[in-house]
């Protein structure tokens, strides 16, 4: 996935499939200035997992990468966060939810000073204001994953894309947050 913070655009997780071959995961997480004559990439601090199927948001100066798979399978609701200004990663707090599945093809936006994602079960998950936890604010008229949660203005997300259990979905959702 990626974000944009100031002049550059982050990019991190995900793998390259390779057919019947063992699938290749990606280790380097990149930026690119966007403001230089001549944008290139450069590799950013390693990451310190390997996921795929993530939320990236750009959050107070900050990236946060949500959830996903791992390279073993799993599916988590872990949130990586990386300083530009330390070229660092640290770890934040776990998603809500009974299982790893939660985290799985989340999307996340920030808007009006607060960071939200969506997650395959429907729920709107907001990270509180000191940044330690994250809890359950709403709900999406439509559970998906591998969709795309964009602010329409302060108080209102716009939902588009993905599947859930039953398909693809067609259905455009617009919600207010509190």
């Amino acid at each position: 996935d990626a974000a944009v913070i100031g002049d550059h655009v982050y990019v991190v997780g995900g793998w390259a499939m390779a057919g019947d071959a063992r699938s290749v995961w990606h280790e380097t997480a990149w930026k690119m200035n966007l403001a230089a004559e001549k944008p290139e990439w450069t590799a950013i601090a390693k990451a310190p997992f390997e996921r795929r199927a993530i939320a990236v948001a750009a959050h107070e100066g900050k990236l946060y990468a949500i959830g996903g798979m791992t390279s073993g399978d799993d599916t988590v609701l872990e949130t990586d966060i990386y300083d530009p200004a330390k070229d660092e990663w640290t770890r934040g707090p776990e998603l809500v939810g009974n299982s790893g599945l939660t985290g799985f093809g989340a999307s996340a936006f920030a808007t009006d000073g607060h960071l939200y994602v969506t997650t395959v079960t429907g729920t709107l998950q907001k990270l509180s204001d000191d940044g330690s936890a994250w809890s359950v604010v709403g709900q999406t008229p439509t559970s998906r994953f591998f969709h795309r949660m964009l602010p329409v203005d302060e108080k209102r997300f716009v939902v588009v894309g993905g599947s859930n259990m039953s398909g693809r979905i067609k259905a455009v959702d617009v919600f207010k947050v509190q």
